[in-house]
């Protein structure tokens, strides 16, 4: 196997991993939410998200990695502005790029301070705060 086939599944692996883990997270575990206990689901959503966003940011720097291995093999015209390919890969790295933001903006800044706006009796700080039943 060459090491741009291997690349090129790495990467499908790694889009596949992330853009699933996302609708996993919109599609299945949103509505679960609903039928949820109100003190259950900031827990859960504090546990998932805080494992998520490593999965989604590892996913994203495998993708930079492969991309950037793949790219050598391109003559320098080809990825110009005049190309298909060169268009498409300018628009890949912009979607890359405003991914890699909004993972960081939501796993450092949105989602820390919604943890601390948002306590629940199930953690143990809770249950300190609130004493023995």
């Amino acid at each position: 196997m060459s090491w741009t086939l291997l690349a090129w599944y790495l990467e499908l692996l790694a889009w596949s991993v992330y853009l699933g883990g996302a609708l996993v997270m919109e599609l299945v575990w949103r509505p679960a939410q609903e039928h949820m206990p109100m003190s259950q689901i900031g827990v859960a959503c504090q546990i998932m998200g805080r494992r998520y966003r490593w999965v989604a940011l590892a996913m994203l720097s495998l993708i930079a990695a492969t991309s950037l291995t793949l790219l050598p093999g391109r003559s320098p015209q080809a990825l110009t502005f005049s190309t298909q390919l060169g268009r498409t890969i300018i628009a890949l790295v912009i979607c890359w790029v405003l991914l890699v933001a909004l993972v960081g903006s939501m796993a450092f800044f949105a989602h820390p301070s919604l943890h601390v706006r948002m306590p629940s009796h199930l953690d143990p700080d809770g249950r300190a705060r609130r004493g023995p039943r």
